[in-house]
C-alpha cells in the first residue's frame, strides 16, 4: 500500500513539474509570435522594424 502512494506521489509531482515548465516557457516567450518554436524558420523570414499596423504573423508548427 505504501509503494502505490510513493508512486502516486512521484507521478503527480512529475505532472506537476511539467505544467510548470511548461507555463515558465509560455511567459519567458510572451513577446516572441512563434512563442520559441523551434521548428519553422519564420523568424529568420520576419522584418526586424515592420509596419506598426501590419498584423504579427503566427507560426503554423506551434502546438
Amino acid at each position: 500500500m505504501t509503494a502505490q502512494y510513493i508512486v502516486i506521489a512521484a507521478i503527480i509531482a512529475i505532472a506537476i513539474g511539467y505544467a510548470a515548465y511548461k507555463i515558465y516557457e509560455t511567459v519567458s516567450n510572451a513577446n516572441n509570435p512563434c512563442g520559441g518554436c523551434k521548428g519553422c524558420s519564420m523568424g529568420q523570414q520576419q522584418p526586424e522594424n515592420g509596419l506598426p499596423d501590419e498584423k504579427k504573423p503566427t507560426c503554423d508548427h506551434k502546438m
